[in-house]
């Protein structure tokens, strides 16, 4: 294992969960005091006269892979880390999330979705609907199968791991969720409704984060064997 070279790294500004606040939309923008220049404003979400907006120590930088990166990282794990880093792609769960479907079997509906109570991941998480179910590929299917096979770390472990193991910009965790997410509103434009609900975002952040990411045909041809069976 060791570094993986990514000539060209696709990044995505996201908010730290947590760090938001609702404000007026004629909010003057903060100016940075080393520039002198506005600060950039990331809009999450509208309300009328309102705007929700990250926090400006809230954003970090998560590294979006291209399906032939994945494939790279997955090659260098163990079967474990295998298995949980291609459960959490293919679901689009967070850890936390992950952890507790692991302990409920039943939550797998007809090996065809995953279907999450309320209350079943972090607290500090909102989630906009009471419920969610996860629409899985075919690869996504095999995936979650073979986790029930294996005990999870905890995320402090599985950071660890990949941190010892691997030298990536800005890949954590969070890049398999988001990257998913990209992967199917790109292979699948006409279904980001389904996509949102899916992954348990609003419609305005998808449409903000995922829509206009720099993927080439190439790039979707390799997303196939990722993502077919989704729809």
């Amino acid at each position: 294992m060791g570094t993986l070279t990514i000539e060209n790294p696709i990044t995505l500004h996201s908010p730290k969960a947590g760090a938001t606040k609702w404000i007026r939309k004629d909010t003057p923008q903060r100016i940075d005091k080393k520039t002198g220049e506005p600060k950039e404003r990331v809009v999450l979400e509208k309300k009328g006269n309102l705007v929700k907006v990250a926090t400006s120590k809230g954003v970090e930088e998560i590294l979006i892979l291209r399906p032939s990166e994945f494939k790279q990282i997955y090659a260098a794990c163990d079967r474990r880390h295998q298995v949980i880093l291609s459960s959490l792609l293919f679901t689009g769960m967070r850890y936390q999330e992950l952890i507790r479907f692991r302990e409920h079997p039943e939550w797998f509906d007809k090996k065809q979705f995953i279907k999450l109570p309320p209350g079943s991941g972090q607290k500090k998480v909102k989630r906009s609907a009471p419920e969610r179910w996860i629409r899985l590929s075919y690869r996504g299917r095999e995936a979650v199968q073979s986790l029930f096979d294996y005990q999870l770390p905890s995320n402090n472990s599985i950071n660890q791991y990949l941190a010892y193991n691997f030298d990536i910009k800005n890949f954590s965790l969070k890049s398999l969720r988001k990257t998913y997410e990209s992967w199917l509103v790109f292979y699948y434009p006409e279904h980001q409704l389904q996509v949102s609900m899916s992954q348990g975002h609003t419609i305005i952040t998808q449409i903000r984060h995922y829509l206009n990411l720099p993927f080439t045909e190439q790039d979707k041809l390799e997303m196939k064997e990722f993502v077919e069976g989704w729809v």
